[in-house]
């Protein structure tokens, strides 16, 4: 029974969990109308994938060719972004840029305390193998 009820209790918190992932992902890109994408993500981050980008950042090497929330050098940032959640803890963000559709996948972690941004696309695999 008690297995049950604990079940029961993870899978209420789940569709709640998957709104504050949206959420936390359409804010992201609110706040990326007005700053870099890497500055936002690394302000959204967990611990694992700040450590990446501060280490980048203090090496100097530009390990990231793009904007990792546009996918672009040069992002359109009025493009409209359509967020949702794909399950699990992925979310999508879709949008346009220079008339090529963008599908950029979020893995976020929820907690009662907040939502963090643990990946964006393959951001964390390029930062580790940057050297």
């Amino acid at each position: 029974m008690k297995k049950l009820l604990t079940a029961c209790a993870v899978l209420a918190l789940t569709p709640a969990a998957w709104a504050d992932g949206v959420a936390l992902v359409q804010k992201m890109y609110q706040e990326a109308r007005h700053n870099d994408g890497t500055s936002v993500v690394k302000k959204h981050a967990d611990g694992a994938l700040k450590k990446l980008i501060v280490r980048s950042e203090k090496s100097g090497e530009l390990c990231v060719d793009a904007d990792p929330m546009w996918n672009n050098q040069d992002p359109e940032t009025a493009a409209k972004v359509s967020v949702s959640a794909l399950g699990g803890n992925k979310v999508r963000a879709s949008f346009v840029q220079y008339g090529e559709r963008q599908n950029i996948v979020y893995t976020v972690n929820c907690s009662a305390a907040a939502c963090k941004v643990s990946n964006v696309g393959r951001l964390k695999q390029t930062l580790a193998a940057c050297r």
